[in-house]
Order: structure tokens, then sequence, then C-alpha cells
């Protein structure tokens, strides 16, 4: 299945609450912009809901920056604690990218998106929340894209010749080329991921919606330049992406 992407996050529209009200930081923190600003909670058990505030049409929910060992996504329309619409299970998060992403196999009206977290700490954290419709190639993208990371660590070479080292974050960068964009992409959503997007707000993307580990596959962070819609073809269209994991 091509790579997905959803450029316009629902979450940061809603209320969000806590299940449980012994917190050290606020719940609406999962709203900042940035993913180490983090609600945390006073226990190893607690929950996250947002609350869409009516039905709205999503089939993509995750959550980022996480203290947490496991992780379940439940989706509904009335229930605040229910998942009539979609219930993941209990999973495991991946303590390499410390996110957990659920998609949806269809599209659904929903209200209320639930996280159920746990953790191995006495208590759990969470960065950042995202849910909203993912778009999808129509074409994957070519070959020669990649990933890589960015480490922010200062060197200095002292004058006895040693390397200092002052150790300090790493983000990931996801480089991706589309070769065949048609039509309706070009003046749809890739339109309007430029148009509204920019350089200024986060995208998801997932780069194989269908791999076993959506944790490593899927980047959110912010366009590094704004790269040319390119007519190569009658019909048909290609562009370059480079996202930055935002931290």
């Amino acid at each position: 299945m091509p790579a997905a992407v959803v450029f316009d996050n629902l979450a940061d529209e809603g209320m969000i609450s806590a299940s449980s009200s012994e917190i050290l930081a606020r719940p609406d923190r999962v709203q900042n912009e940035h993913v180490a600003r983090r609600w945390r909670s006073l226990s190893a058990v607690d929950a996250l809901v947002v609350d869409l505030g009516g039905l709205v049409t999503i089939d993509t929910a995750s959550i980022l920056g996480l203290t947490a060992v496991t992780a379940r996504c439940r989706v509904s329309t009335i229930d605040p604690d229910g998942g009539d619409l979609f219930d993941s299970g209990v999973e495991a998060v991946s303590q390499a990218h410390r996110q957990a992403v659920f998609l949806l196999p269809a599209p659904v009206s929903a209200r209320y998106v639930r996280f159920d977290l746990t953790s191995d700490a006495p208590y759990v954290e969470a960065g950042r929340v995202v849910t909203g419709l993912r778009s999808t190639f129509a074409y994957n993208f070519a070959y020669g894209w990649g990933f890589s990371y960015v480490d922010l660590s200062r060197r200095t070479r002292t004058r006895g010749g040693q390397t200092q080292v002052n150790r300090d974050n790493r983000y990931r960068t996801l480089e991706v080329a589309f070769d065949f964009i048609n039509k309706v992409d070009r003046y749809g959503f890739v339109d309007a991921i430029d148009r509204e997007n920019g350089l200024s707000r986060d995208v998801l993307f997932v780069s194989d919606p269908e791999s076993d580990d959506l944790a490593r596959d899927t980047v959110w962070g912010l366009l590094s330049d704004t790269t040319p819609v390119i007519q190569p073809y009658f019909d048909t269209f290609s562009k370059s992406y480079r996202i930055e994991e935002r931290l």
C-alpha cells in the first residue's frame, strides 16, 4: 500500500482530559507543538480522552512522546470510555520511538478517541496526540528514499587532542520522492499540504501503512523545505518531501 499522510490534526481543536485527576502536568499539553512538553500523570495506569466536539470523520490516531509500555486506542460515537467504532486492544509501545500509531481499517464518524496507557515507571507521559483523516497517494514513492538520524550532540577537540562530546538529542528525517502523482492527488491533498501546512504545521507521514512496526515507519514532523510540484509528463506530476521529526 502506498504511503499516507495526515496533515490536519483534529485533536488540536478538541478538549483533552485525563481519566485521573491526579496529574503533574496538564493533559492539554499534548496539544502543544513541542512533543517534549509532556502531560504526566501520578500513576502508572492512566488514560487520555480527546473530545472532538461532535461527529467528525477520522481513520488515524497516534500518541507520541510516550513514557509507557502498553497503549490501547478506542474510538466511539457517544461514550468517552467506549470503543464501539474501533478498539485496538492492548499493544506494546515501541521503546525505540516512544510512539503508538493506530490505523483504522476504514473512516468512521467519531467524537471520542481514548488512549489507555500503562507504564513500568510510577507515572505515564505523553507529548502529542494526533487524530485525523489520512490521505493515501495513488502511487508510492520511488526507490532512493531513506531515513536518517540528526545528532544534536556537540564535539570539541581539546588542546590535548581529546574529543569532548556534549551529548544531546537525536531526531529522524525522512526523504522521499514521488515520481508519479496523478491529477486528483496533485490538486487535492498535495496542494493542500503546501498551502495549509507549509513549513509551519506538522504532518504525520506513514511511509508503510501495512508495516508490522508502524512506530518505526511513521514520522510526525515539519517539512524542512518547500519543493515545487513538477509536471514531467501529461497529467503526471512529481514532488519530493523531507520531513524532520518533531521533538
